[in-house]
């Protein structure tokens, strides 16, 4: 069964089908899956730290909002 697809491909998602063209070993998929995952973690960490320059947030403000109470 082919899903049709709603929207195109992205420009990375081509470039990986590319790249992968063949199967890949379950130790290699283990792997990709990793470092997808850590590519992923860097990204994000390092758009976190961005936004917190711009706002001027320090590690004291990231611990004082992990002790704030912020329910209601």
């Amino acid at each position: 069964m082919t899903a049709s697809l709603k929207q195109p491909l992205t420009n990375a998602q081509l470039e990986i089908l590319g790249l992968f063209s063949e199967n890949l070993s379950e130790q290699d998929m283990k792997d990709l899956h990793q470092w997808l995952l850590e590519f992923r973690y860097r990204r994000l960490q390092n758009t976190l730290n961005q936004v917190a320059d711009e706002k001027g947030w320090t590690e004291k403000t990231f611990e004082e909002w992990g002790k704030a109470h912020l329910r209601q």
